[in-house]
């Protein structure tokens, strides 16, 4: 899980700033068919599955700190509390959950 956060988000930091913003790129689509509302068309995968998987990595180290040296595990406790709660940002912000949680 850790080495698939470190690739996704090395591809998404090197496409930010190469100006390629196409990962991010999840454009919402909202259409009435039959009565049924459709509206994430193309979610960004590759956003969602970092956030997912930096997630699973911080919490795995938040339970491996009780391996750390004693003076250390403070710091680590709190790394890994602010990379979830980066993740959570991630996800709480992308366009697609606005969309879902303000939606009428």
């Amino acid at each position: 899980v850790g080495l698939l956060s470190i690739f996704i988000g090395t591809h998404l930091v090197y496409c930010s700033l190469t100006g390629n913003l196409s990962p991010y790129a999840g454009p919402l689509y909202q259409a009435e068919l039959n009565g049924h509302d459709e509206y994430m068309h193309k979610i960004p995968y590759r956003v969602l599955i970092y956030a997912i998987s930096t997630a699973m990595n911080a919490l795995s180290g938040y339970q491996l700190v009780r391996s750390a040296p004693k003076d250390a595990q403070p710091l680590f406790r709190k790394c890994a509390v602010l990379q979830m709660s980066i993740c959570y940002f991630i996800l709480r912000f992308m366009p697609h959950t606005s969309y879902l949680l303000h939606r009428k």
